[in-house]
């Protein structure tokens, strides 16, 4: 009898058994790397939501700051700049960057702060240059016209190293809009600047096949020219 009981213990598992293990065993190793998977994937994702949204509150405080204190700007979608060849002949070449302008308050006697933020829509970066010089023929066509053509070739110029003027990535669009005095009436065109002028900023971010948008007023401290 106990001869009998020892052959069935030293027998070991069957075939079907260990198939039927192996089976157990591959459909919970499956289920656990599938989890880590998918938990991994989504802390990434929401990792990375995050710190878009870190950059992109920093670069719309940057851009707040920066228009609060203007005292001229421009806003433009599209223009065109003068493109010289080396032979010497001159075309206009067409710009599609929205561009945002800005002076600033007067640092001394003649000298501005300049800022231009550049939305370079291929590499769906936001990019930024920041000067003070006296100089406003750099911007400017005469002491009141602001110059598109001109800002549109410093825009090129930027775009053409766009690493070197980084200010945020992810950035889709961008838009500045005046609005009314009245932050609850309809949007409208001001036909002169004052010193009450508020606009209306619209960033546009995009992340793989997600994106989102985000409006916010800026009211002028200054006299705006």
């Amino acid at each position: 009898m106990n001869s009998s009981v020892n052959k069935m213990n030293n027998a070991g598992f069957s075939l079907v058994e260990l198939i039927v293990a192996m089976l157990i065993t591959s459909v919970v190793s499956l289920s656990v790397m599938a989890f880590v998977s998918l938990s991994t994937r989504e802390y990434t994702t929401t990792n990375s939501e995050v710190g878009i949204q870190v950059e992109s509150s920093a670069a719309e405080d940057f851009i707040t700051k920066t228009l609060r204190e203007a005292t001229d700007y421009k806003f433009i979608t599209n223009g065109q700049y003068k493109s010289i060849a080396l032979d010497g002949s001159e075309t206009m070449v067409a710009f599609d960057n929205p561009i945002l302008f800005v002076r600033g308050a007067e640092v001394s006697k003649g000298s501005y702060k300049y800022t231009m933020f550049v939305c370079y829509a291929d590499e769906k970066a936001l990019l930024y240059k920041t000067e003070v010089t006296s100089n406003a023929n750099t911007f400017y066509a005469d002491d009141k016209t602001i110059d598109t053509s001109k800002l549109c070739g410093i825009a090129n110029t930027m775009v053409s190293n766009y690493k070197s003027y980084f200010l945020a990535d992810h950035v889709e669009s961008i838009s500045v809009a005046e609005v009314a005095r009245d932050l609850s009436a309809a949007p409208t065109t001001y036909v002169s600047k004052d010193d009450n002028k508020v606009v209306k900023v619209t960033m546009s971010y995009k992340y793989g096949s997600k994106s989102f948008s985000h409006e916010y007023d800026i009211k002028f401290r200054n006299a705006v020219k």
